[in-house]
């Protein structure tokens, strides 16, 4: 019988399962199908997952900038910035004509117009009383609030109920289903009394170390300089803010010792230290729920503006917590700057500026209320929470959220405390010493150039001369020991040749000067 052909064979054995055309068994053929349809459908879910996080990420974008878009409008419409860059001129001794002199103005980007009118020459002097009455009020503040040499604060284990009425109970202590009483070191039966006088020294130690738990923490994060800042924020513009506790990640280096086979090395080993910390905030970066009113703990949200380089913003892919997709998008954007448009456009309406490439980006961290189904899409675990609305805490760049995660304090609360030199109504921010003194600095300033105006005009005589007087060497400019003569038919020079001193009021001035000092004070 012939040998069947080559294709014949492969034929026959391909339908009995044995090869395939390509000398290849039909096992291993399903088994390279099954790896591919694997890796296809895996890339498939993949891409449905990020178009999902995306689309997540995008839902959550659009209703924060309303949230934001609101906050920052608010804030400028209740004028307080306007205040607050006048009390910040104020404090630099500037004022109106100070003002004028300079190149551009950074408020409405325009140089100041030039006026072609020629008028008196009036005194420009400044003498800044603003500036060292906020330092005099910092320092003493700071000095109450802050000492140098303790704390000021403290843990006192309270006094409780219970305990107190057991100090006084003699009663032998026996332990649950035994007759027998407990026996203390010394050998003494134990009574209610001791058991309840050591309860009382054990929360009194474990006060202690949480005191010294609670001061070590504090002095890592350096509160006492912070709270300073946030004191020398209030008496400037009237409001000090502090952010905390918030959790910040440090690094602790260590050289352990390694002993073996006769010799010692020091190996370095880095570990993630993560622990609380408060820190202070400029209020120019703070943007409050506008429905708050006075009392910022009624705030259903807080928007914080900080600048984040781009090296910076590339650091923080991979971290824990952010989402590595939304930085790449963000990193491949110009950045953008959100600002206020100027009355001249519509007034109070958000604008973006795009500035030039390789700038620093803003960043917006929200911490407020968000509807758990946006948390829950962008794989936060809300199920502890019954509400619909969660506290969390979202960070944006160019509008794109690059984290977002629940609110890492137990309570809820907004991680803001502001403190108010004076209180004012309606709104949450406060009044300084700046703006206190604001008028009286604007007397004595009027005062002060009105006696230098006046010193200026009555330190020479004023002369009135007639036709019949002419100098000698031709030349009218008033010196000592000028030599004149008389061209008048009478020979009386006095008529045409006169003097006149003008007031010097300087005892007026200045007790308008020491009237507005005193007002400055009572102030």
């Amino acid at each position: 019988m012939a040998e069947p052909s080559t294709g014949a064979y492969r034929l026959n054995t391909m339908r009995r399962g044995f090869y395939d055309a390509a000398g290849k068994r039909p096992d291993m053929l399903m088994d390279e199908a099954d790896m591919a349809g694997d890796m296809m459908e895996a890339d498939d879910t993949a891409g449905k997952e990020r178009s999902r996080m995306l689309e997540a990420c995008d839902r959550l974008a659009a209703s924060l900038v309303v949230k934001r878009n609101h906050a920052v409008t608010a804030r400028a419409s209740c004028g307080i910035e306007q205040t607050w860059r006048s009390d910040e001129l104020a404090f630099e001794g500037m004022d109106e004509i100070g003002m004028q002199s300079r190149m551009i103005d950074y408020v409405t980007d325009q140089a100041p117009l030039k006026s072609g009118k020629i008028g008196p020459q009036r005194s420009h002097v400044v003498i800044n009383i603003i500036r060292p009455k906020c330092e005099t009020a910092e320092g003493r503040f700071s000095d109450i609030q802050l000492p140098t040499d303790d704390k000021n604060w403290g843990l006192k284990a309270t006094p409780v109920p219970e305990l107190a009425k057991n100090l006084k109970d003699d009663r032998p202590v026996a332990l649950k289903g035994q007759d027998q009483p407990l026996v203390g070191a010394d050998g003494r039966p134990m009574t209610v009394s001791d058991i309840a006088r050591t309860d009382i020294e054990t929360a009194k130690d474990k006060m202690s170390g949480m005191e010294r738990e609670i001061d070590d923490q504090l002095n890592e994060c350096n509160f006492n300089s912070e709270c300073r800042k946030a004191i020398r924020n209030a008496v400037r513009l009237g409001t000090g803010i502090l952010k905390g506790p918030i959790v910040v990640k440090d690094l602790r280096k260590t050289w352990n010792k390694i002993e073996g086979g006769g010799k010692t090395v020091r190996v370095l080993t880095v570990e993630e230290d993560l622990r609380p910390s408060s820190k202070s905030v400029d209020p120019w970066d703070v943007y409050p729920d506008p429905e708050c009113r006075e009392d910022i703990k009624r705030a259903a949200y807080i928007w914080e503006r900080e600048s984040i380089l781009p090296r910076e913003l590339r650091d923080l892919a991979g971290l824990d917590g952010y989402l590595s997709d939304q930085i790449n998008l963000v990193l491949q954007e110009q950045p953008t700057k959100l600002s206020v448009a100027s009355t001249k456009e519509n007034p109070f309406l958000i604008k973006y500026n795009i500035v030039a490439q390789g700038n620093a980006y803003e960043k917006w961290e929200y911490n407020g209320e968000l509807n758990k189904d946006d948390l829950e899409a962008l794989g936060c675990d809300c199920s502890s929470s019954p509400f619909q609305s969660v506290s969390a805490n979202v960070v944006m760049v160019n509008d794109r959220p690059i984290k977002v995660q629940l609110n890492p304090l137990d309570t809820g609360d907004l991680p803001y405390d502001f403190f108010q030199w004076t209180q004012r109504s309606g709104i949450p921010w406060g009044l300084g010493v700046a703006r206190m003194l604001l008028w009286p600095q604007r007397v004595i300033i009027a005062a002060w150039r009105a006696m230098m105006d006046n010193a200026r005009d009555s330190a020479g005589a004023n002369l009135i001369i007639g036709a019949g007087v002419e100098p000698n060497d031709g030349s009218w400019v008033m010196t000592g020991k000028k030599l004149w003569h008389d061209t008048t038919e009478d020979g009386d020079v006095r008529k045409a040749f006169q003097q006149f001193q003008l007031i010097n009021n300087q005892k007026e001035l200045q007790a308008i000067i020491e009237l507005a000092l005193r007002f400055a004070d009572i102030e």
